[in-house]
């Protein structure tokens, strides 16, 4: 009898034991990590006028367009984005109305005009500018124009052929950032022709076709400079940065202020993402779930530790087609994986930020492209959608109850209005809102890096696994405009055809370290963080109230609101002093400068050659 008793008191303390450590690893496993919290958003207080009035010796920008011409005032519109962007003082001259303007040497002429023949005191007018030292950009070279032949041999063109389609870049010179000359980016441009034509020798060529012919090239006028561009794209948002390198070869170059962040996000992560797959099934022997867990996010984690990659997972509860109440149906709960997921992002210096309850987009009336029809429906009324959001956000407090969603990323990237005032209300104010920055209106919405009514908008600019030559373009947007690197990837990619191209995991995953690599190579200034890091970085940058003025011994910089430091793109073919009070530089090679702002007052002296 004492021997059964011993037993059955050795298995209560074995059981006992045994219940104890399972609290424990309970309490390990759903550790509040997620005490910490998020980051949280700085206030927003941002102004991102332009400058009502430059300083007496600030260069002014004049952008002098036909404004009865569609295709030119298209492109000048590529250019005041650009301008608007960078917050530098510009004026809108129509040629229609243009009167004969003093322009000064250190001004800067971006010229569109497509019947030349109509505004020929306007077009002699910039060429005596540009002859008396400013800088001309001719932004539209209207090849069929009687008189632009006249002129022609001005812009240092000996010969002018036919319109033809082109579709490739080739860098020639030093312009681009993070392109390099020698680079070849074929099909990147769509639907756009150039001119065949020949320049005289000293014209400095920097970007040609694929069968040589100038694109954009330099030539110096009288005591200025005037700057060509062969085709009419520059109005398209992919080309902004082209826009921006452009300005950058012009007399004494272009300073400006950058964010300075990389962002990689992760849509639909954590998720449900549970099931058999083919693919899945025959490469690896396991369901999608195990292949996540085991293969897939390992190998995302190992980014961060070989190159700092910090990711922001965008978390949706369900996949289901709910757009009305009960939205508790089926399995819309959040589970142990997807806790588990949440809070290895978190632990890797990530964050989680809101893809939705389902991955039902937030629009609320009739899809105008048929591409929706039977995939999407709209959400019939905000209060619906509300709850739903809502319901998932509830969700995630149940394991995160400390931690914050700070941001919400469009499921396919479609918004509307409506949806926009969802997110807010649900999420709070100020929330990041991260769209496309080159979309597909109306359901895609192109998206700034701006701050508007309680709303970040810091938009995704490159997504997928490949680094094909749109992307370095688009990369050379988003890091040589912006400084920014703003890239998004699925879990699901690896299962879709059209965005595996048939490779295997492990190929696609040797190309995302190529692309990578290539990043931090190109652009190794920028460093990877969060979204909500990133995002009070901008709001600092839309912040910035800045001048700079262009002098013959160096380049001025002054901030009214200087708090903190804050970094700077510099294009110049004039080499500046690598060390001066109040800033460090880093030289991204050629004409190319990262600058780091230490004092409300700097300036950086040109050198002879360092």
């Amino acid at each position: 009898m004492k021997d059964v008793q011993k037993r059955i008191a050795v298995n209560i303390i074995i059981i006992a034991v045994i219940a104890v450590g399972l609290i424990f690893v309970a309490h390990d496993f759903f550790k509040e990590s997620d005490m910490r919290g998020n980051i949280e958003l700085n206030e927003i207080e941002a102004s991102v006028d332009t400058p009502s009035q430059a300083l007496e010796d600030e260069r002014i920008y004049y952008v002098v367009y036909q404004e009865s011409s569609e295709v030119a005032g298209k492109i000048a519109a590529g250019y005041t984005h650009v301008l608007d962007t960078i917050k530098v003082h510009y004026e809108l001259l129509p040629a229609e109305t243009f009167k004969t303007q003093k322009f000064e040497e250190k001004d800067q002429i971006i010229f569109i005009v497509e019947s030349w023949r109509d505004y020929e005191t306007v077009v002699n007018d910039v060429l005596s500018a540009a002859q008396n030292g400013s800088s001309l950009i001719l932004g539209y070279a209207p090849g069929n124009d009687t008189l632009f032949k006249e002129k022609m041999e001005a812009f240092g063109i000996t010969g002018l052929g036919e319109y033809q389609f082109c579709a490739s870049l080739v860098v020639k010179g030093d312009m681009l950032l993070g392109l390099h000359p020698g680079d070849v980016l074929t099909d990147v441009i769509t639907e756009d022709a150039i001119y065949v034509l020949e320049t005289t020798d000293d014209a400095k060529v920097f970007l040609t076709d694929e069968n040589g012919i100038p694109i954009y090239y330099t030539i110096d006028y009288g005591k200025g400079r005037i700057g060509v561009y062969n085709g009419e794209n520059t109005y398209e948002r992919y080309y902004a940065g082209v826009v921006i390198g452009i300005l950058g070869t012009m007399s004494d170059g272009i300073a400006y202020p950058i964010i300075n962040a990389g962002v990689v996000f992760i849509d639909d992560w954590p998720g449900p993402l549970r099931g058999e797959e083919e693919i899945i099934a025959t490469q690896y022997g396991m369901d999608l779930d195990g292949f996540l867990r085991y293969i897939w996010w390992p190998d995302m984690q190992e980014m961060y530790s070989k190159y700092g990659v910090i990711y922001t997972g965008q978390f949706v509860l369900t996949y289901n087609d709910i757009q009305a109440p009960p939205f508790d149906l089926g399995k819309a709960e959040m589970d142990v994986p997807m806790y588990s997921f949440g809070q290895q992002v978190m632990e890797s210096q990530g964050e989680v930020g809101l893809h939705g309850y389902n991955h039902q987009p937030l629009w609320f009336t009739d899809y105008v492209s048929e591409d929706y029809d039977g995939y999407y429906e709209p959400w019939q009324t905000k209060e619906d959608a509300l709850k739903a959001l809502n319901y998932a956000l509830a969700q995630w407090e149940t394991v995160f109850p400390y931690y914050k969603l700070n941001s919400y990323v469009p499921p396919s990237n479609i918004i509307d209005e409506t949806g926009i005032e969802v997110v807010k209300e649900v999420l709070g104010t100020p929330v990041i809102i991260s769209g496309l920055y080159i979309g597909e209106p109306p359901q895609m919405p192109s998206f700034d890096f701006e701050i508007d009514d309680g709303a970040i908008y810091f938009p995704r600019m490159t997504a997928g696994y490949f680094l094909d030559d749109e992307t370095k373009l688009q990369m050379e947007l988003g890091a040589g405009l912006f400084g920014v690197v703003s890239h998004f990837l699925h879990p699901d990619d690896v299962i879709d055809p059209n965005r595996n191209r048939g490779y295997t995991w492990e190929q696609l995953n040797d190309e995302y370290d190529s692309m990578i690599a290539y990043i931090t190579e190109r652009y190794p200034f920028i460093s990877f963080t969060t979204l909500t890091n990133a995002s009070n970085t901008m709001i600092d940058w839309c912040n910035i109230d800045y001048h700079v003025v262009y002098g013959d011994e160096g380049i001025a910089v002054t901030t009214e609101n200087y708090e903190k430091p804050f970094a700077m793109i510099l294009l110049s073919d004039r080499p500046i002093k690598v060390q001066g009070d109040g800033y460090s530089v880093q030289r991204l090679g050629g004409n190319k400068y990262y600058i780091e702002i230490k004092s409300a007052s700097v300036t950086f002296d040109y050198s002879e050659g360092n």
